[in-house]
């Protein structure tokens, strides 16, 4: 069996044991252990299979017991605690990747002595080794490589004891620990959840979120508990500390308003393809058109912050690239930017092959210049970095070395002339850092929150071994439904505003779930159901987005944009009368309105009214001359009618660059009908080259039209002949 189809296995055991089957639960046990032959967990499988028995013989015959259900919810916790075991159990035997494989290298991890820890990692000692970087290089590998290790012995660890977990809290929470390296070890219990549930992983990220007063510390706690909470979402009130404790914290202070962040910077991520597609597709090739001279005039970089041209930039290279769109594209990114989107993720991606990020911890690893930087950093050039580029808030850790670590590829006369102008500047940021005590690493929660949650979307989409932890960000989050948010002051504010990000990103499925669940206590809240039917009828299901829409007609009667939507889903339902119904109404409201009245148009055409339709589209042409919208329906309409010369007037206004297969196979019709043969042969064998060819299709769509054709006195007999020898020239 693959490791793919033990996984399936596992999950499909933890849905039964969280939907209450706990038989094939159980029966899925007994395959495992078939593949993974341990005495020890048959022996604990047969115990639950027989306590479970007993349970139900006693329950079945009708005694009461109150502490039925405790025994029950334990039942559930101890077969998924044996399924964690097996299956961990059976990948480590095979082996088969990187996880795996470094994990049975390293047998049973065990934590140094925390007296060792606390020596080896005290902030005391980071504050002296830092006095002088360039002569206490050596110290500080041997530092960083021990820390790494550490990282790499608790993210392994699949099930802390007690004593491991209450020592790995003291570190996490422990003042005299530097707080760089806190930072790490509060990571690793999160990538250690990612892969395998422990209870007391999660009550290590509440004590590090409590007592920890870094502020980095904290976010990562707070962002490694929201996060894998989701994941467990199910299992983890089965565990009643831990859920007890839970529900307790989500009431403490600024807790709320911190989670809420982090749910709202968990939603950005998901367009954080979308928008790396984008630079990469568009706005990077159109870029690319714009000479070099331009680009360094116009300062492209600064418009990333900005969304402004230069000053000294030529109005006529700032109206190229306003008509490119490139400006406005900048703006947008820059705009989603300061939102806390990743908008670096593809600037950054191909500096991930160095090999200080061969080291999981490293991806990790916050920034920081008293860790183990290239030497040409030391000194004036690191400061300098540190407090410019390298401590904007835009870039991430992991960002932040991948830019330290290319700049140290660069020749050496560029590095020696960087080296000498950062000197000045460096000089003058001691100055304001002794002036103004500027904190190293602390800032806002929210930035530190955003740059974090940037480390984690690069380590599990970009990771060396990506493949072998679950990419939360792939997952269909559905935040709403964790289970503390219950606990959480605001929780309707906190919904409603998650909603309102989803929708405004178009995310409308997720938008319309906590648009309906916000329904449950506001049933008469008109822009509520307005927008869970625009969600639905973005999604195309118009049947279920009607009811919504017309419950808010109701209750804010008279509203135009309700009215146009109900019509249109009334028409993708093909309820033309309907749909007309409703398009009237919202002329009437909004007589000026050209979309409406090319709706009507075609829901006149479509019921075959071509002289009311053909009024319609006339009327839009009046009110918005040249609109090339309403040429197509004219020309068909004058069609259908005998106006053939009007038809072909408008049929022919369309550049033929721009007609599709319908476009000149109606003119080849009109054409036809005029007794223009030659031009007829020639639309039609267009129309064959715009299908590609395909002659089934292009009988089928005549066969549609030959009732107007014969309306239109076309020769039957000859109409077949000129179709052939369009054949012949297509």
């Amino acid at each position: 069996m693959t490791n793919k189809e033990i996984e399936t296995l596992y999950r499909e055991l933890c849905a039964h044991v969280t939907e209450k089957r706990l038989k094939p639960a159980l029966d899925i046990l007994h395959t495992l252990l078939e593949i993974r032959q341990s005495g020890e967990m048959t022996d604990e499988c047969r115990r639950l299979e027989t306590t479970y028995q007993y349970m139900l013989q006693y329950a079945l015959s009708g005694t009461k017991d109150k502490e039925q259900k405790k025994i029950y919810d334990q039942l559930r916790t101890d077969i998924l605690e044996l399924a964690d075991r097996l299956r961990e159990g059976i990948f480590t035997q095979n082996a088969s990747n990187y996880l795996y494989s470094k994990k049975k290298d390293l047998g049973r991890p065990s934590l140094p002595d925390a007296d060792e820890i606390r020596e080896r990692l005290s902030a005391e000692n980071m504050k002296l080794l830092s006095q002088s970087l360039a002569q206490n290089r050596e110290a500080l590998r041997q530092r960083e490589t021990y820390a790494n290790r550490l990282f790499d012995l608790i993210w392994l660890n699949d099930k802390m004891t007690e004593g491991e977990a209450l020592e790995v809290s003291d570190l996490c929470t422990d003042e005299e620990i530097y707080w760089g390296e806190q930072c790490l070890l509060v990571s690793a219990v999160t990538i250690s959840l990612l892969r395998i549930f422990d209870e007391r992983k999660f009550l290590i990220l509440i004590d590090a979120y409590e007592l920890n007063p870094s502020e980095q510390v904290r976010q990562r706690a707070i962002i490694g508990f929201v996060i894998c909470a989701y994941l467990y979402n199910s299992r983890l009130p089965l565990y009643s500390t831990l859920h007890g404790r839970t529900l307790i914290w989500a009431k403490g202070e600024g807790v709320s308003e911190n989670i809420q962040e982090i749910f709202l910077q968990i939603i950005r991520s998901k367009e954080t393809e979308k928008i790396t597609k984008k630079i990469k597709e568009v706005i990077l090739p159109e870029m690319e058109k714009i000479t070099p001279l331009i680009k360094q005039k116009l300062k492209l970089d600064e418009l990333m912050d900005s969304g402004k041209p230069s000053a000294d930039a030529n109005p006529e290279w700032q109206e190229m690239m306003d008509k490119k769109g490139i400006t406005d594209k900048i703006q947008e990114l820059s705009e989603m930017q300061m939102e806390g989107s990743d908008v670096f993720l593809g600037t950054f991606k191909e500096m991930k092959s160095f090999s200080f990020f061969d080291e999981t911890a490293n991806w990790l690893r916050p920034f920081d210049t008293n860790s183990n930087i290239p030497d040409f950093f030391v000194g004036g050039m690191a400061e300098s970095l540190f407090h410019s580029a390298l401590s904007s808030p835009i870039f991430c850790d992991s960002d932040k070395y991948s830019m330290v670590i290319g700049l140290n590829h660069l020749p050496d006369d560029q590095k020696k002339a960087m080296s000498q102008s950062f000197k000045e500047e460096a000089e003058q940021l001691k100055d304001l850092k002794e002036s103004q005590a500027l904190p190293n690493g602390d800032t806002t929660p929210g930035t530190i929150g955003k740059q974090y949650l940037h480390n984690l979307y690069r380590f599990l989409k970009l990771g060396r071994h990506k493949e072998d932890f679950i990419d939360i960000f792939k997952l269909k989050l559905l935040l709403h439904k964790s289970f503390y948010l219950q606990e959480l002051s605001g929780k309707e504010n906190i919904l409603r505003t998650m909603g309102e990000l989803y929708f405004k990103k178009e995310f409308y499925e997720e938008a319309k779930n906590i648009f309906v669940l916000l329904l449950a206590n506001q049933p008469n809240n008109a822009e509520l159901l307005q927008k869970c039917g625009y969600c639905l009828q973005k999604e195309g299901n118009y049947e279920e987005a009607l009811p919504y829409y017309e419950k808010a007609d109701t209750i804010k009667t008279g509203n135009v944009w309700t009215i146009k939507r109900i019509a249109a889903c009334h028409r993708n339902l093909r309820h033309t009368e309907q749909a007309l119904r409703y398009f009237r109404e919202a002329e009437r409201l909004d007589p000026e309105d050209l979309n409406t009245q090319l709706n009507i148009g075609h829901c006149l055409l479509e019921m075959e009214k071509y002289e009311e339709a053909l009024n319609a589209f006339f009327k839009v042409e009046y009110l918005s001359n040249d609109n090339e919208k309403v040429w197509r329906p004219i020309a068909w309409c004058a069609f259908a009618i005998g106006k053939l010369e009007q038809a072909e007037k408008y049929a022919t206004k369309t550049a033929e660059e721009k007609r599709d297969q319908h476009d000149w196979m109606n003119l080849g019709h009109i054409e036809f009908c005029l007794g223009k043969i030659d031009e007829a042969v020639h639309c039609y064998s267009e129309s064959i080259k715009k299908l590609g060819g395909d002659s089934k299709r292009f009988a089928e769509i005549l066969e549609e039209d030959k009732e107007l054709l014969l309306k239109n006195h076309a020769d039957d007999n000859l109409l077949p002949l000129v179709i052939d020898q369009a054949y012949f020239k297509s």
